[in-house]
Parts: C-alpha cells; structure tokens; sequence
C-alpha cells in the first residue's frame, strides 16, 4: 500500500507498506495519513484487499491540507518634530488571505486592499523630510514575515527665520529712522530684543523697550515707534538803542530785555518761542539844534516764533543829524537904519564866519563908520530850526563936522533878534552867506549902488539931515552925480 501526493502530480508520499496474507484470501487496511496531507476526495480512509496471484497495490491519495486564514495589518505613519503643530498619525489598514500547506510548509497571502499614498501635511515654518508617504498596492506575497505591522515616520525639521526690529517716526507720520535691526532663529523658537533708541528720539507712549518675538513662516517685524524729544527752557533776548550823531549830548544806549518760553525739538533742531512780553516803544530824545533819522523805535509785540533768528539780540542805531541854521547879519547905521543884510547859514552851533559879512563891514569901517555893536562877532549859529537868526552889526557914521554936529542919532541899538518862519540857507556843515545889498566903495573913489544909501527920515528935520548925509557921502565915495534916493 503506498501514499500518492495528487497535488505533486502522483509523487508517492512516504514509504509503501506491506499487505500480506494467502491467495484468495483477504486483509483490511486503514489509511494512516502523514502530516500535512489528507486524503483526496473519494479516497476511502480503510478498505479490504483479496491477495491473488497477482494483487494490485492499494493506492491511496492524499492531498496536502492547505490552511486559510484571514488577517489584518496596519501601516501607521507618525509625525514628529513640529511641536505642538505635529499631526496625528495616520493609521492604515489591510486584510490578508493567507494559505498555508501543511505539507510542503509553504505559504502564499494576497491582500485586498492597498496602503494609500499619504501626503505630508504641510506646516508653515517647517520642512518634512519626507512630501508623502507611498502608496503599496495589492499584493501576494509567499513570506509569512512579511504578513505584519509597519510604522513609517515623517521628521519635520524647523526652517530658519528672521525678523528686523525697525524704527519709526511718530512725528513725521512713521517715517524710518535709521537702519533695522536683524534677529534671527526657528520656527517656533523666540527671540529677546531691547530697543535702541536714537540720539534726540524717546519712546513713544505705550511703547514698550523691549520684548519677545516668536518665530514663524511669515514673523512679523517688530515697530518700535518713537517720538521727538523736545526740550522745554527759556531764553532772554535784548535790544540795544544805541543812539550817535549827537556828539557828547547824545543819549545813553537803552537795553530792553525779553524773555521768551522756548520748545526746541532736539532731532530736527527746530525751535517753537513765545515772547513773555514785547520791546515796547522807546521816543527818541530830542536834542536841540539836531534831527533824529527815527522819532521813536517801533514797539515789538508780544509773538510766537519758529525763526531761531528770533532769539538772538538785536541793536537798533539812532542817528542824530546836525541841523542847519539860518542867520542874518543885519547892517545898521544908527539913526539911519538897515543898509545891508547877509543871510549866512550853517550847522547848529557851529561859529558864524566873519568871511560871510568882513568885506561890508571891511568897506564900511574903511570909509570911517564906527562899530558901535557887532553882535555878530564871535556869535555861533542857535539851535532853532522854526526862526531865522539876527545878529545886528550897528555902526556910526563919520562927523562932518557940519553945524549940526553930524546925523541924529534914530535911536537903534545894535543885538540881535528873532523872527519866526522857515530858515534859509542849503549848505550842510560849512556856513554860506549873501547879502541883499552887495556895493561897496572902492579905492578909486566909486561910489556902491544907490541901494547903500540910508533912508530918508520922513520928517523937516529927516530931510535936511538926508541932504548933509548926501553931502558927506559924496564927499567920502567920490560920487559925481546926484543918485536917487531910497524910500
């Protein structure tokens, strides 16, 4: 009796064992099936053999016994290295269909499902070392080792980040001011800063000087604001009235101070003053015989001032100019009256030249006329701009020794005097003169215009003094022929 394999094409199975016994007769047998097998379909487990001379081999066939099991695995992928962003993990599952022979101890599975591909999800900031985690398809596989969990692992490794810390400008509507400062590090890692503020700058209010910062995929910078210092004081001004031209009669300089409340902004050096009061206005003194070129210095208010100008002292110059006067040197014979006038004009207080009237009264006292008085002499121009100046010159004219004793006397006497209206005279600094009556005798005897002549009285007694005067002048001038009088 022998054991056949029917799966491995009839291979005999074991060793053939022995039936023995007589022709004709018979001996029952039991089918003893090795491990791993059974018997194949129709084939009876015992039966009976009748020997004859030539009995037939019992064959009994097996086929291998093949265990079917169904089972499931697992592929799970784990996330790590993002913290507290890290993902779930993912689990994925398959169902297998294994067979086992027992016989030859081989094995075959087939699953029926695949492992899907599985992307890694993204996470701003860092960077997987994997994008995606493949798919596995259906498969058969032949080794049981192969039939069991698998874990894959995805690593997120943090990305480098920056930031700046910048600075800007309040006060000019977040204008930069100066450069940014750089902090570097990882993705969900943080950095200190400290503020470093600029020269003239300060921190704006609820601005913090300093703080942390966390890094991301997109880290935002850090904006510190500033503002401008201002710096508050005070500042004292003065204005200077100086005052020249006067000589030692003028004024004393006058100082005026001014304190101003000032706002300087330290970063652009711009100034903001208030003026606690204003330079109030100051009459110029007068000075007689002098005419200021301003009656008073202007007052200057109370203001407020971004012209750092302003905040400086300031000198204003009074200049006092010498007026010119107006002087008449007045001729008279005494009883006579006015024989000449010389108008002469110069600065105030200056000396009155003798040159502007010498050469009439040089003619006069030359032909025997006698100075009573010369208020003129030694005389200096007054310091009255609204009146002409006199100076009287009075003189007496020569005895003729006729039966009267000479001309009566009329009774003037020599000084001076005033009279109200606008000087005359244009020269500035020199005196100038001219005379109304401008003839004089000369050596040879010629006599001056009929304009010399003294004036009739008017009266009996006028007119026989007018005829001796006529006389005793043309004997001193030489006239040769009668001239018309004067009225």
């Amino acid at each position: 009796m022998k054991y056949v394999d029917d799966d491995a094409d009839g291979a005999q199975v074991g060793i053939t064992q022995k039936l023995s016994g007589k022709t004709g007769g018979t001996t029952d047998w039991t089918a003893t099936v090795p491990d791993g097998y059974k018997l194949a379909s129709n084939q009876p487990a015992t039966g009976t053999v009748t020997f004859t001379t030539n009995t037939p081999s019992v064959t009994i066939h097996l086929k291998h016994v093949i265990d079917h099991v169904t089972t499931t695995t697992t592929r799970t992928i784990t996330y790590t290295g993002a913290g507290t962003k890290t993902p779930e993990k993912v689990v994925q599952t398959t169902t297998w269909h294994t067979s086992t022979d027992k016989a030859t101890d081989s094995f075959i599975a087939t699953d029926n499902s695949d492992y899907a591909e599985v992307n890694t999800p993204t996470i701003a900031g860092y960077t997987p070392d994997k994008t995606s985690v493949a798919k596995v398809g259906i498969q058969t596989v032949t080794d049981p080792q192969t039939i069991k969990d698998t874990d894959v692992t995805v690593t997120y490794t943090a990305d480098d980040q920056t930031t700046q810390v910048k600075y800007v400008d309040d006060d000019k509507g977040g204008a930069p001011v100066g450069n940014p400062e750089t902090l570097s590090g990882k993705t969900d890692t943080t950095a200190d800063w400290t503020a470093t503020i600029p020269t003239g700058y300060e921190l704006a209010p609820d601005q913090p000087a300093n703080g942390t910062v966390t890094f991301s995929a997109q880290t935002p910078d850090v904006t510190v604001h500033l503002k401008h210092i201002i710096q508050h004081g005070s500042r004292t001004t003065k204005r200077t009235i100086t005052y020249i031209g006067g000589g030692a009669q003028s004024p004393a300089p006058v100082v005026q101070t001014v304190k101003w409340l000032t706002s300087v902004d330290v970063v652009t050096g711009g100034v903001i003053a208030t003026a606690q009061a204003g330079y109030p206005a100051v009459p110029t003194p007068a000075i007689p015989g002098y005419t200021p070129d301003q009656t008073s210095v202007a007052k200057v208010g109370i203001r407020t001032t971004t012209n750092p100008a302003d905040l400086t002292d300031s000198a204003v110059t009074v200049t006092y100019t010498i007026d010119q006067q107006t002087a008449e040197i007045i001729f008279v014979i005494k009883g006579h009256g006015t024989y000449d006038v010389v108008t002469v004009s110069g600065p105030s207080g200056s000396a009155i030249p003798t040159s502007s009237y010498q050469a009439i009264l040089a003619a006069l006292t030359a032909k025997g006329y006698k100075v009573v008085t010369n208020a003129a002499k030694g005389a200096h121009f007054d310091d009255d701009r609204t009146a002409t100046q006199r100076l009287t010159i009075v003189l007496t004219k020569p005895s003729t020794g006729g039966p009267h004793g000479g001309l009566p006397e009329t009774g003037l006497t020599g000084g001076s005097s005033k009279t109200t209206g606008q000087p005359g005279g244009t020269a500035t600094g020199q005196a100038t003169g001219t005379s109304s009556r401008r003839a004089t005798g000369t050596s040879q005897g010629q006599t001056g215009d009929a304009a010399h002549r003294l004036p009739t009285t008017g009266d009996a007694q006028g007119t026989q003094y007018a005829v001796l005067g006529l006389m005793f002048l043309t004997g001193i001038f030489g006239l040769a022929k009668p001239r018309k009088k004067h009225n």
